[in-house]
Formats: C-alpha cells, sequence, structure tokens
C-alpha cells in the first residue's frame, strides 16, 4: 500500500512539474518571444494582391514587434507549395504565412489530399479586404452588366473569361456567377493576375472577375471599364454590386491573413495577432492599403477560424455542384 502511495504521489508530482513547466514555457515565449528576423511567406508571385498588402504592412509590424521581417516568396500550385512550406516549419512564430482566401476556403475545397492539412495552420490575423470588379476592355461592345449576361445568354459557349488561375478567388467566383446566371462560358486560366490582364486587354478573353488591386489602374485611367462589383467600392460608388442586379450568390470575399504552423505557443500567436491589429490602426498604412485597392477589415484568431471553417464547408458544397471536381 506504502509503495503503491508513493508511486501515485510520484506520477501526481510529474503532472504537476509537467503543467509548470507548460506554463513557464508559455510565459517564457511571451517574454521573450521575438528576438531574432521573422520570416513572411507569400506563397503568390510578385505583383499579385498577397504581396502588394505584405509591402504595405511588413515594416509597421517588424516596429511594432521589434524585429526585422523578412519576406520570402514561394509561389506555385495555387499557393499550397509555400502553405506546405510554412506547415512544416518549427512553430515558434519565425515563420508567418501570409494567404488569401482562395488559398485558406477554396484550395482545400477543390483538392481533397493537399500535401498538409488545413489544421496544420492556425489562423492569426487578417488585416485586409479586397472587393472583386468586373471588368472589360474599354472597346468591349458591353457597356453595362445587363448586356454582357444577355449576349452570354444569347451565344452559350462563344464567350470566354481570363482568371489567375484554376481554384483562385477568379475562377471560383465567375463559376458562381455562371450558375446563378445559368451561363455558358469558358474559362481560360493564366499563372497570376498579370496574366488575366494581359489577355483581357489584347482581346484574347471577353472579361475578368477579380480582386480590385489587379486591376485599379487600368480602371483609373480607363483602359478596363467596370460593370459590377462584389461590394461597393467607395472610389468607384457607380459601379452596381451584382446583389444590386440580382445575383447575391455571385459575390465573394476577398483579404489576406496570417497563420503560423500548429503547435505555435498562444502566447506567440496573441504577440503576432496584437501587432497585426496596432499597425492596421496606422491611419497611413490604412491610407496605403485604400490605395492599392484594399480596406482594413481586422478579424483574429479564433473568429478567423470558425469564419475560414464556414467557407470551406460553404466552398465545398458550391464546387459539388458546380462539378469543378
Amino acid at each position: 500500500m506504502r509503495a503503491r502511495g508513493f508511486f501515485k504521489g510520484l506520477l501526481i508530482f510529474g503532472m504537476v512539474m509537467t503543467l509548470a513547466m507548460a506554463g513557464s514555457w508559455a510565459h517564457s515565449a511571451e517574454k521573450e518571444y521575438p528576438n531574432r528576423e521573422i520570416e513572411i511567406v507569400v506563397p503568390f508571385s510578385a505583383g499579385g494582391m498577397v504581396d502588394l498588402a505584405v509591402r504595405v504592412i511588413a515594416d509597421e509590424l517588424a516596429k511594432n514587434l521589434g524585429v526585422p521581417t523578412v519576406i520570402v516568396t514561394k509561389a506555385g500550385a495555387g499557393g499550397t507549395i509555400g502553405a506546405q512550406y510554412v506547415s512544416q516549419a518549427k512553430p515558434d512564430g519565425y515563420t508567418l504565412l501570409l494567404g488569401p482566401h482562395s488559398l485558406y476556403c477554396i484550395e482545400p475545397a477543390l483538392q481533397p489530399n493537399l500535401p498538409y492539412k488545413t489544421t496544420d495552420l492556425v489562423p492569426v490575423a487578417r488585416f485586409v479586404n479586397y472587393p472583386f470588379v468586373l471588368a472589360v476592355r474599354k472597346a468591349a461592345p458591353w457597356k453595362t452588366f445587363e448586356e454582357l449576361i444577355a449576349y452570354a445568354k444569347k451565344t452559350p459557349g462563344k464567350m470566354s473569361y481570363a482568371s489567375s488561375g484554376v481554384g483562385s478567388g477568379s475562377h471560383v467566383i465567375v463559376e458562381m456567377l455562371k450558375v446563378e446566371a445559368g451561363l455558358d462560358i469558358q474559362h481560360i486560366p493564366y499563372k497570376g493576375g498579370p496574366g488575366q490582364l494581359v489577355a483581357v486587354l489584347g482581346g484574347h478573353s471577353d472579361f475578368l472577375y477579380c480582386g480590385l488591386p489587379a486591376v485599379l489602374p487600368e480602371l483609373r485611367s480607363g483602359d478596363l471599364r467596370p460593370l459590377v462589383a462584389a461590394e461597393k467600392i467607395p472610389e468607384f460608388p457607380k459601379i452596381p454590386t451584382v446583389a444590386e442586379k440580382g445575383y447575391p450568390g455571385s459575390a465573394l470575399a476577398s483579404w489576406a491573413a496570417f497563420s503560423v504552423p500548429k503547435g505555435t505557443p498562444k502566447a506567440v500567436i496573441d504577440k503576432i495577432a496584437n501587432a497585426v491589429e496596432k499597425a492596421v490602426k496606422v491611419p497611413k498604412l490604412a491610407a496605403k492599403l485604400q490605395d492599392i485597392g484594399g480596406s482594413v477589415q481586422f478579424v483574429a484568431k479564433e473568429e478567423l477560424g470558425q469564419e475560414i471553417e464556414r467557407d470551406i464547408k460553404r466552398m465545398t458544397e458550391f464546387i459539388k455542384k458546380a462539378k469543378l471536381i
């Protein structure tokens, strides 16, 4: 009996020490993190929405965390190469992923066999929202959204749209419109935003429906004519929304969010999220985001994770319905 009591005491002591060490590690991580440069992985090519966003926030984030930030591009496979890299990184807060809605919510629905699990990445914070806009070249015959839809219905299979790649937001949002409006339009995917833009400007594709930053200079110059948007755009208040035109299901959110490898201490995640929140409260940063076509929209940690889960489910249901896989 004494031996049994002795070993039971050892077991309880071990459990207490384990909990104490875990608490000590969390406290230590919060106190000591960070003490060296932080790598921010961008899983898409330069010039895209995520790349533009990270170059706006990186310096402010470095200032808030007290260490340098280094931007590393690991593009390819719809962003999943960069996501896999971060998912396998040491969970210490020194390797962050900055990805868009398409990477977090659409790719898991399109690719059930991703080289990593969605749970391998823990959401930290999203800080910018991008409206989608449907546009045609200035020489295109369609002056309104209604005219484009009418022509598409009159000539099934003849029209084409350009996207930045299979599984991108600019691909799925048009597929959503096709289902909702009953359209037959060809999809021509390109490698990244610049490719789809060149295709439409050159008359190789009839239109695109993509994030505002990808086409903002052309909208300002008049080289592209906006017909409709997924939501209201302050700079272009006259552009109607798809909901106003009778297609509320064809609106898709686009944003950029930070995540870290599973196992990263909560204290570290909290510190990163707080640094992001502090950064977006700086008026100059908000103005810079607006200048590239975005707007501040801060959502963090558990709330962001729940939102991503809901959208993965929504995208999975739609992709099955549209028979995209």
